[in-house]
């Protein structure tokens, strides 16, 4: 839980939190951040954690008659689920916390996470987590609905545009943005919809959320549910971490990570860093912005190619931001390598000690839980992790310049142009599509690479030389598709297909690739 969110309150008091653990004393000194829950400050009586002995708890054992989840539909719907402690709510807001959830046998997904961390930036994560796909189905939904309504004449039109030469071809079209303004609307929409996407399943994904599946307000449920979170542990499928840097110092999120290995040995754990998420959005705002402001320039000097150079001026503190974000996948993976379950904090001693007895007696050591944590378990959570930025994502980033092509696509068809003038410029907006993909992801590796010090002038030095190399790049594929496109549609086509196959090339499941990446991280 990451959370010993759940907390005992007596006399309008609340006593204690699986995450109410703070750092232990080497880190009870430092400065928490604003976000940091108050929680995590309080002064907690051992009040129930005293008797622990009296609960006579097997670590994985499962009392069926606690084992209740939330749909993923009603947990990403209800976002103040993931604003705020229970150690925060009032004792009104915290009764009725229980009846948001339901009981189950088992749960599709276990949500591990840190109350330390705003709630917003979770939920931000888990919505493109499990909806990108359905956002890239809205796009192309927005995508057909406009163009063929644009491109049939049903909607004005009343800027005159000339596109470029195209196979020879050149003429002068009513002209308006219709499919950028339609992606941009859907894309806003697809993060307050999802839930409601997810509500439609007829099998919906039920997950255990400790704010929720943990009693709040009696305190002989709450303990069972805080000492028992081994047995819910055990009736999961998988295990999703919500990783942020506060995670890997938290006794109770590294109890979530042994219990869930030793409970299952072939389950699944997803480590979804939140800094993956946080940043592409940041780039798809960006980008909105910097190509609606493309399309104005673009209207002014009918196409001239030097507008994407100056244009992307707007992408350059998005960089900066980038490489500030990189400094969490180097926390990461440092964490990972100099594993110390000894150092990690928890406020009560007797929890400690309950975590680590645990601990103790599933791995033989606390050493040899350090070593399976530095070694196989790292190596398993950092293969699949979202570190790397998806292909979906990327795509999610694109959706934005490649309106330009589409929106063009559609004057062609107004103005009466070829067929073969129409696909070849169909091709354009493939290459539009995987061209940027494919330069995000070398944007994010030079991110990764060279991500930012202390030393800040040449922090700055250093961003513009990786905006310089990716701005050129992506320059060089319009320019080549542009030469293409008055050429031949043969040459056009050859394009798409090579940005296409660079594409899925860099994004595939290169393992080899990215150790060799974490290794120069590391050193």
């Amino acid at each position: 839980m990451g959370s010993s969110s759940s907390c005992c309150e007596k006399s309008g008091r609340l006593d204690a939190a699986a995450e109410t653990v703070a750092a232990p004393k080497a880190a009870e000194k430092e400065k928490e951040p604003e976000c940091c829950h108050k929680a995590t400050e309080m002064d907690v009586a051992p009040m129930w954690s005293a008797d622990l002995e009296g609960l006579q708890l097997d670590h994985l054992k499962v009392h069926s008659d606690l084992v209740r989840g939330i749909s993923l539909a009603n947990a990403l719907g209800s976002r103040r689920l993931w604003h705020t402690s229970p150690a925060d709510l009032t004792l009104s807001e915290r009764e009725g916390l229980w009846g948001r959830s339901a009981k189950v046998e088992s749960f599709d997904l276990f949500f591990s996470h840190t109350w330390r961390t705003w709630g917003g930036w979770k939920v931000l994560t888990l919505s493109f987590h499990f909806g990108w796909k359905w956002m890239l189905v809205l796009w192309l939904l927005a995508v057909g609905i406009s163009g063929l309504l644009s491109a049939a004449g049903l909607l004005p039109a009343p800027i005159s545009y000339t596109p470029g030469e195209i196979l020879s071809f050149q003429a002068n079209a009513d002209f308006f943005p219709w499919i950028f303004l339609s992606i941009a609307c859907i894309m806003a929409l697809s993060f307050a919809a999802l839930p409601y996407i997810l509500a439609v399943s007829p099998k919906p994904t039920m997950c255990f959320l400790d704010v929720v599946s943990i009693h709040q307000t009696d305190d002989h449920m709450m303990r069972k549910g805080i000492y028992g979170l081994g047995g819910f542990l055990s009736v999961a499928k998988e295990l999703h971490v919500l990783w942020s840097t506060p995670y890997l110092s938290r006794l109770w999120c590294i109890f979530e990570l042994a219990a869930f290995r030793k409970a299952n040995p072939s389950g699944v754990i997803v480590l979804n860093p939140l800094f993956t998420a946080i940043q592409t959005a940041i780039w798809m705002v960006v980008f909105f912005v910097a190509t609606g402001i493309y399309i104005c320039c673009l209207l002014l000097s009918q196409g001239a190619l030097p507008l994407v150079g100056i244009v992307s001026l707007l992408l350059l503190p998005s960089f900066h931001s980038t490489r500030k974000h990189m400094r969490e996948r180097h926390a990461l993976i440092s964490q990972l390598k100099n594993f110390d379950v000894q150092s990690a904090g928890c406020r009560l001693e007797k929890d400690r000690e309950f975590i680590l007895s645990a601990i103790q007696s599933w791995y033989g050591s606390l050493d040899a839980f350090n070593e399976h944590v530095r070694g196989p378990l790292r190596e398993e959570l950092l293969k699949d992790s979202k570190t790397e930025l998806p292909l979906g994502y990327a795509l999610l980033v694109s959706s934005a310049p490649s309106a330009v092509p589409l929106d063009i696509f559609t004057v062609l068809v107004r103005a009466g142009a070829p067929a073969e003038v129409v696909l070849c410029q169909l091709f354009v907006c493939m290459v539009h599509v995987f061209w940027l993909a494919l330069v995000l992801n070398v944007a994010w590796r030079l991110c990764a690479r060279f991500a930012a010090r202390s030393w800040k002038g040449l922090d700055y030095v250093v961003t513009m030389l990786i905006y310089g190399v990716v701005v050129l790049c992506y320059i060089l594929g319009l320019a080549a598709v542009r030469r293409a496109r008055s050429r031949s549609l043969l040459a056009t086509l050859a394009c798409a297909v090579a940005s296409l196959s660079l594409a899925l090339a860099v994004y595939g499941k290169c393992r080899c690739r990215a150790a060799r990446l974490d290794a120069a991280l590391e050193a």
